[in-house]
């Protein structure tokens, strides 16, 4: 999630593809074609998106004038079509079996070089109903090329049989065999191209939006199963959801802290590099990340009181923290729980409070006693949890013993043996893996997850540290351009075709699907505000020290 540039996809990526051709038979009598015709179902490699029909069609009029495309069905990456094979092929092949033509398909579809990305393959032998559906968003591509590029390193995963690349949405489909399948390799080499890995990348003139490939990869069925054997491939319903909790609060002392940390190990991007002495008044922050239920409780109350958009968001549990709620959606529901408990809202736009739309000016009333977000200041030093110098609220060193990510022994800092991978007690397959507010052990603040479970939205745009003691820091008034990243207009972030004033929220805390390097304390992580992802929720904060549960919201 942090800056880094995109690796382009090379030249390969654009063409050359061997692709796989399902025949299904002769159609039913009911679709039966004309007299001496065949009629076959064909599965295409290469028909990777929408766009990808015309081209199909048009190669197959060029070379196979013969035969009749009957249908093409995009999502399944299938073709219907009717031909008599004597007068497409050559009169010796009139009672010639479907399977004994694909040599000849693929020699028609590409009779040149380069060779077209359409070509056929044997059907394959797993049955459809060992077989699930994949979601992969893979934004952070602008172009077709790019597209199949990523098309292409998905349908090379071993267990992969058939796949989609929509450039429009961002999101590939595959259909897989789970027993094969290995997800964790496929995000490594999505990864290693620069698919989806960065929020935020500069090329081509223009800002790229933020990826989400780092979220969890939706699974389902491929074809209807019982109701016990969906329930492992989809997350676990809520159907009990907790009663309102109010959200408790710690008092952070007010004084003179280091932010940042220069730290090689760690740190490997200059842009985030930093120390800086900050002065802060006193505070308090949420003991833990807001949950589903209390996002649920405050979120059915404000749809009754002005607040129209506020998203439903998503959660495991009611005790898990809600996420897949952009920036925007969490200060809304700030002013929501705030009128809702008898507060003054800290967020307004030109001088109303803020209550629907997708609007930048947002301003905070840092007096009010409402309830907001921390500025990236307050959550760092709310982090460490009374610590100096330490990379996590602990100490220098991490384990699953004492936060939910992703456990890499390499690092040198990451002591959680020989384990390697998510977190066992909580990893979901296609699902969120987060973990229960209150699991772990709480810093020396009494907070809780303040590294992993879930990254967590701040106030501030993205900016780099002055070399001055500052006071109260809250972030630039926009978003820090300096002279990496040029100020441009945004792709794909919902404001495209104007130059941005602001880009860049600042998120903190690393989360379940994500290494430890990231759940520093110090480490700063960047998203458009229009970001709403499974690995992403919030804390709350209130201006002031009172350290004590808030006022309890009445019950709708």
């Amino acid at each position: 999630m942090h800056m880094t540039p995109p690796t382009i996809l090379g030249a390969a990526a654009r063409f050359a593809v061997v692709a796989l051709l399902l025949i299904t038979g002769f159609a039913s009598a009911a679709d039966a074609p004309p007299p001496g015709k065949m009629r076959v179902t064909l599965q295409i490699r290469g028909l990777f998106s929408p766009e990808g029909e015309k081209d199909f069609r048009a190669l197959v009029a060029e070379n196979l004038p013969a035969i009749k495309v009957v249908d093409v069905n995009v999502p399944n990456a299938e073709a219907t079509f009717e031909f008599d094979p004597a007068v497409a092929f050559d009169p010796r092949f009139r009672d010639v079996k479907p399977e004994q033509l694909l040599g000849l398909f693929n020699a028609k579809l590409s009779p040149r070089k380069p060779p077209s990305i359409f070509s056929l393959h044997a059907r394959r032998t797993t049955p459809l109903e060992k077989l699930c559906w994949i979601e992969i968003p893979f934004e952070g591509v602008d172009c077709e090329a790019c597209a199949f590029g990523v098309y292409q390193l998905i349908m090379a995963a071993g267990g992969v049989e058939q796949a989609t690349a929509n450039l429009q949405t961002g999101l590939a489909t595959a259909l897989i065999d789970p027993a094969v399948f290995d997800e964790r390799a496929l995000r490594r080499k999505l990864a290693g191209r620069g698919i989806g890995w960065t929020m935020f990348s500069h090329y081509g003139g223009q800002i790229h939006r933020e990826g989400t490939m780092e979220g969890a990869w939706r699974r389902w069925p491929a074809v209807p199963q019982d109701q016990a054997a969906v329930a492992t491939l989809a997350p676990p319903t809520d159907t009990n959801r907790l009663p309102w909790t109010p959200p408790e609060f710690a008092a952070i002392p007010g004084g003179r802290y280091q932010r940042g940390d220069n730290s090689s190990e760690v740190f490997t991007s200059s842009v985030f590099r930093g120390v800086q002495t900050v002065t802060l008044a006193g505070y308090s922050m949420a003991v833990t990340a807001t949950t589903k239920s209390q996002w649920d409780a405050v979120r059915a109350w404000a749809a009754a009181h002005g607040y129209a958009d506020l998203a439903e968001g998503a959660g495991r549990a009611g005790d898990h923290p809600i996420h897949t709620v952009s920036w925007y959606d969490v200060v809304k529901w700030c002013n929501a729980a705030s009128e809702r408990d008898g507060l003054k809202p800290c967020y307004t736009v030109k001088g109303t409070v803020y209550r629907t739309g997708v609007i930048d000016d947002v301003a905070c009333d840092w007096r009010a006693d409402g309830y907001r977000l921390p500025t990236e200041a307050e959550w760092e030093v709310a982090a460490r949890g009374g610590l100096s110098g330490k990379s996590f609220p602990w100490g220098d060193t991490i384990s699953h013993e004492k936060a939910n990510y992703i456990a890499a022994p390499k690092l040198p800092y990451d002591a959680s043996g020989k384990t390697d991978g998510h977190h066992p007690q909580f990893a979901l397959v296609g699902a969120a893996g987060t973990s229960p507010v209150k699991n772990f052990p709480p810093n020396g603040y009494g907070l809780f997850d303040m590294t992993g479970n879930v990254s967590q939205w701040c106030w501030d745009w993205f900016g780099r540290y002055g070399k001055e003691p500052a006071t109260d820091p809250k972030g630039p008034a926009e978003f820090d351009w300096g002279p990496v990243f040029p100020k441009a207009t945004v792709k794909g972030a919902g404001v495209e075709g104007r130059a941005v004033e602001g880009a860049l929220r600042i998120l903190r805390g690393g989360h379940w699907n994500q290494t430890a390097e990231r759940a520093a304390c110090a480490y700063r992580l960047t998203a458009f505000p229009t970001l709403a992802s499974t690995n992403i929720g919030f804390r709350l904060a209130r201006s002031g020290s009172a350290g004590k549960p808030s006022r309890p919201l009445s019950q709708p």
